[in-house]
């Protein structure tokens, strides 16, 4: 495991503190190490949805349905 060292303003420090104790942390830097993987996974999963992507349109009718197949057309 490394130690690193980051700067952070009093507000931020609170709000962490804060977090830590309503999720039962132990400390600040376990608190921090699981922001930090929520915050890697997201930035993921938004990468992926710039990806493109395929998607087709299905439809079963009943061919008696009058003037069905028209309407669908045109829908």
């Amino acid at each position: 495991m490394q130690r690193i060292t980051i700067t952070i303003d009093d507000e931020l420090a609170d709000e962490i503190d804060k977090l830590a104790q309503s999720r039962g942390y132990q400390n600040r830097s376990e608190t921090v190490r699981d922001l930090v993987r929520a915050g890697i996974l997201e930035t993921q999963h938004h990468a992926h949805q710039s990806s493109e992507c395929m998607a087709s349109v299905v439809y079963l009718y009943d061919q008696e349905t009058r003037e069905l197949p028209k309407r669908l057309a045109h829908a």
